[in-house]
């Protein structure tokens, strides 16, 4: 091909430029920490309170996939309802799916096997200890006191009840030990998303592994709407049967 019927540069770049796709947004992570709340409370009343529907120990974490569902629909509202701002409100595909993770991460942190059950570990050891069983005195020193609730008469009103839950002087003492074991779940959970981070090539593309856990996800957010469009069908047919 000679110069001359070579494309110019310019002409080149704006056949295969394209509109930069938005990922990890501010916007997407103060959704996502917004969500955090409400469904940290669900599963809690649900999985403590009433004790019924373990979500969180299933493969695929049922309240993400409820609140991504709603989000879903806002957007593809917004896109019939406001076609002028939609394209700037609406969110994209990634920053749903950031959305998502976030969610996944809540759900972990106050599923079942976490701080459901940290709760009444942070204090069983000082309830249950007795002169007969001797824990004072065999592992007590190796346990840190800036971890555990230490205090009997919190303990007793933590495990008796009857008493003002939101009354400072039973919740304050469980504040300290929180705080310390949040810190060392999220450095955990830090450490898995970057490890995350250096096995995606090769898992992901070189592998090529199918991952069939974020295939609903992912198709519910396509900017196409078809998947969110056949689980609807797919929905709506399940509950006429």
């Amino acid at each position: 091909m000679s110069p001359a019927q070579r494309p110019a540069p310019s002409e080149t770049s704006g056949a295969v430029q394209t509109t930069p796709l938005r990922g990890i947004t501010w916007r997407a992570l103060f959704i996502g920490l917004l969500l955090v709340v409400p469904n940290a409370y669900w599963i809690t009343v649900v999985e403590v309170r009433w004790y019924t529907l373990d979500g969180t120990s299933l493969p695929l974490f049922i309240t993400p996939i409820f609140f991504l569902f709603w989000l879903v629909l806002l957007n593809m509202g917004m896109q019939r309802l406001l076609p002028r701002h939609a394209s700037r409100l609406r969110l994209n595909q990634a920053e749903l799916l950031t959305v998502y993770m976030v969610l996944v991460v809540g759900t972990l942190v106050a599923g079942h096997d976490m701080f459901q059950n940290l709760f009444g570990a942070i204090g069983h050891a000082d309830r249950f200890a007795t002169p007969e069983n001797k824990w004072k005195t065999l592992f007590f020193p190796f346990l840190p006191s800036f971890w555990l609730v230490r205090d009997p008469e919190v303990l007793k009103a933590y495990y008796l009840g009857n008493v003002n839950p939101y009354d400072p002087r039973y919740w304050g003492p469980f504040v300290g030990p929180l705080c310390w074991w949040s810190l060392f779940i999220g450095t955990l959970i830090g450490i898995c998303l970057c490890l995350n981070i250096l096995i995606r090539t090769q898992w992901s593309e070189n592998e090529r592994l199918a991952f069939p856990i974020v295939q609903l996800p992912v198709a519910m957010t396509e900017e196409s709407g078809r998947g969110m469009y056949c689980l609807v069908c797919i929905g709506s047919c399940h509950l006429d049967n």
